[in-house]
């Protein structure tokens, strides 16, 4: 008797196991697509800048120099940008 309660109790935990496993496995697809289009956008407004502004791409390495020095990436939130 112990011995199946303790077989069908491995089972669970090996169902959950794979149902945390595919869930972690979606959370990182979300997360590189997040990234992908983070990407984008930032190749599409360094783009617009370049044409806007000719001495973008010479001033860009100082400005983001600049802004790397006063903020942390990690803490950069939307109320940061006021």
């Amino acid at each position: 008797m112990k011995e199946i309660a303790f077989e069908e109790r491995l089972h669970l935990i090996e169902k959950e196991i794979n149902a945390l496993e595919d869930g972690i496995d979606n959370g990182k697809l979300a997360i590189k697509a997040g990234i992908d289009e983070i990407k984008i956008e930032v190749e599409a407004i360094k783009s617009y800048l370049k044409e806007a502004h000719p001495d973008f791409k010479k001033r860009f390495p100082a400005i983001k120099k600049k802004i790397t020095a006063e903020k942390n990436p990690e803490w950069i939130t939307d109320e940061s940008e006021e």
